[in-house]
């Protein structure tokens, strides 16, 4: 790919438009504010046969955390390609991961850098590729939080720093739906929302600050079925939120699914939303369900998921992770056992890819657990009790 050479000042010098005077491994600048210096004095390339301009250096030897997640997801990348058991070498480099990503989150400035932030997500990546658990993945977004609301007093209109923190929304939102164990109170959900969304004006911020309003949404609900609120009012409310997806869901599909034939299709964004699209007419369901007209949207989102999967299959196995929550969103919508069935079974299918046992079925525990929380039958003792 061909490029011409661009400047030498480190990113916080570049960021700001202030002039970096290019000293190895921390410039004069950075060194006087403290902050963590990347890329002074390296000599970036430009590359013009993109649709944008995009600056390239090594962020790699400049951050531990980084450096060393990034040599656990080599290790569990490989393990995943070949379709093997979890490796003792591959446990080994994620605990050193582990390890020096809680360091850095303990250091005052290297938590605040962008590379540690990418050094989580990466480790959500390994733990996706290696099948450890929610637990981990727990741990990852507590960590990733923390250095996001640290990082509240820098303003930043970087793209890729936007992308970073739209990027976090998806691994706390799922696992807060499917583990109760892990789902934080409505207040903190709020918080959360408030330090992830940067950019208020985007369409997609907007829709995920949105989302993060399904906690306390799940609360006022059964409030809702008890007599102790305002039912029209709910209902307005969800309404709004879904009519919200539900216009985005149309959107992402013309730009991402109506591609010409001889062109991949990205079917991730508009699996997202119509992921939420169904969990928000499951709950509009809960508190009106005798509405005839949710129910036809409910059969056609079924529909759409099912649509989805010849799509999806080319994407295999990553560029299809997103199918598991598609697939688990559109069980707790349908109605039809029949189609329930075969949404099961291609949850065990699509699963495999980052399981590693075939013979095993996605467990519908969770699933059944969550379609009572969605449409406000949970006990809230139950749901509420494990909200921190």
């Amino acid at each position: 790919m061909p490029g011409v050479p661009s400047g030498r000042a480190c990113e916080n010098c570049r960021r700001r438009r202030q002039k970096c005077d290019y000293v190895k491994p921390t410039c004069s600048r950075c060194a006087r504010l403290g902050v963590d210096c990347v890329g002074s004095g390296e000599r970036r390339f430009l590359f013009k046969d993109q649709k944008y301009d995009k600056a390239v250096y090594r962020p790699l030897g400049s951050n531990k955390a980084l450096d060393v997640a990034a040599k656990a997801l080599v290790a569990s990348h490989r393990d995943f390609s070949l379709r093997r058991p979890v490796t003792p070498d591959n446990l080994a480099k994620y605990s050193d991961a582990i390890k020096a990503l809680t360091r850095c989150i303990n250091d005052p400035i290297a938590s605040q850098s962008l590379e540690t932030i990418c050094a989580v997500i990466l480790l959500t990546m390994c733990q996706n590729l290696s099948g450890l658990g929610l637990e981990h993945l727990n741990s990852h977004c507590q960590g990733a939080v923390q250095m996001l609301r640290a990082r509240q007093t820098y303003p930043s209109t970087d793209e890729f720093e936007i992308d970073l923190h739209t990027y976090m929304h998806g691994p706390i939102l799922v696992q807060s739906l499917f583990n109760r164990t892990m789902r934080l109170s409505p207040s903190k959900f709020n918080a959360l929302s408030r330090v992830l969304v940067i950019d208020q004006k985007s369409p997609g911020s907007s829709i995920l600050a949105l989302l993060f309003q399904i906690p306390a949404l799940l609360q006022r609900g059964r409030t809702v079925l008890q007599g102790f609120a305002d039912r029209e009012v709910f209902l307005t409310e969800l309404s709004s939120i879904y009519n919200t997806l539900q216009t985005a869901k149309s959107f992402l599909y013309s730009k991402y699914m109506m591609v010409p034939s001889t062109e991949s299709k990205r079917t991730s964004p508009f699996g997202f939303c119509l992921a939420f699209s169904c969990i928000f007419n499951c709950m509009l369901r809960g508190v009106d369900p005798s509405n005839g007209q949710l129910l036809m949207e409910a059969e056609d989102l079924v529909k759409d998921t099912l649509n989805l999967v010849p799509e999806a299959q080319l994407n295999r196995p990553l560029g299809a992770a997103h199918m598991m929550l598609n697939l688990s969103t559109a069980w707790v919508c349908a109605k039809d056992e029949h189609e329930r069935q075969s949404l099961h079974a291609l949850l065990g299918d699509f699963g495999w890819d980052f399981g590693r046992d075939s013979d095993a079925m996605w467990p519908m525990e969770d699933h059944e657990a969550l379609l009572c929380d969605l449409q406000f039958r949970t006990d809230p003792e139950v749901v509420l009790a494990h909200g921190v």
